[in-house]
C-alpha cells in the first residue's frame, strides 16, 4: 500500500486502468448497458422517457359488464288450431201446413256452437192469412220467430206471398236437430211454403241466448 502512494506508481495505474477501459466510464460517469445486470435497476432510476418507451401497445377491449337481470315477460303460448268453419244445409219447397202446425225443414247436427238461420216464402193465393215461423232446436228451445202476412187480392198477381227470416246462436253439448216449423191462422189448408232453406255454421263458440218464444206459444197471430 504504501508503494502506492509514490507519483510515479498512482500514474502507471490510472494508465493500465484507461488501457483495460475503465476510462472512458470514469470520464463521462456513465457505464455501458452490457455491464448492468438484467432486471436490476428500479423503475424509479429511469427516465421520464424511458418509462414512456416501456408501455407497449393497447389491447383490445374487454367484455362489457353484465347488466342487472330485469323482469322476465312471460312467455307467449303456441296459436291454437283454426276454429271450426263447417256449414250443413237442407233444403225443401211446396209444403202445406194448417193451424196445427208443421215442420217445413229440418237439419242434423252434432254436438257444437252454430250460426244457425232459415228462410222460406209463404203462399197463399186463396186467404188473407197471418203465419208465424220458427227457428226451433230438438233440445225444446226457440232460437228466432218472425210473423208474415199474406194479404192475397185476386187482382195482384204479386200478392199473396210473404218472406220470412229467421237466425239465431246455437250451443248443443249433444247431437241436435233444427226445424224450420210454421203455422197458421188459416183453416182452409191453402197455405205452404216455397223455397225453404236451413243453414247452420259451425263456429268455435256461439255466445247470447235463444229467442223468448216457447214451443207451446208457437200459435199464428190473430188477424185483426
Amino acid at each position: 500500500m504504501k508503494a502506492l502512494k509514490h507519483p510515479a506508481t498512482i500514474i502507471a495505474v490510472a494508465a493500465l486502468f484507461v488501457a483495460l477501459g475503465g476510462g472512458g466510464a470514469y470520464a463521462s460517469g456513465l457505464i455501458s448497458g452490457s455491464q448492468i445486470k438484467n432486471h436490476s435497476i428500479a423503475a424509479k432510476k429511469l427516465t421520464a422517457n424511458a418509462l414512456k418507451q416501456l408501455k407497449g401497445n393497447r389491447g383490445p377491449a374487454g367484455p362489457a359488464g353484465q347488466q342487472g337481470i330485469q323482469g322476465v315477460p312471460g312467455a307467449k303460448g303456441d296459436p291454437g288450431p283454426i276454429g271450426p268453419s263447417n256449414v250443413y244445409s237442407a233444403t225443401t219447397s211446396g209444403v202445406p201446413y194448417d193451424n196445427n202446425g208443421e215442420t217445413i225443414v229440418s237439419l242434423d247436427l252434432a254436438a257444437g256452437s252454430y250460426l244457425v238461420s232459415g228462410n222460406t216464402s209463404i203462399i197463399n193465393y186463396s186467404n188473407n192469412e197471418d203465419t208465424g215461423c220458427y227457428l226451433d232446436d230438438s233440445n225444446g228451445d226457440t232460437l228466432d220467430g218472425q210473423y208474415a202476412s199474406t194479404d192475397y187480392a185476386a187482382s195482384t198477381p204479386e200478392g199473396g206471398q210473404e218472406g220470412v227470416h229467421v237466425t239465431g246462436p246455437l250451443t248443443s253439448s249433444t247431437a241436435v236437430t233444427v226445424t224450420l216449423d210454421c203455422i197458421t191462422d188459416d183453416t182452409t189448408g191453402n197455405t205452404s211454403t216455397a223455397y225453404a232453406h236451413l243453414t247452420a255454421i259451425k263456429v268455435g263458440s256461439a255466445t247470447g241466448t235463444a229467442g223468448h218464444f216457447g214451443k207451446k206459444a208457437h200459435t199464428a197471430r190473430a188477424r185483426n
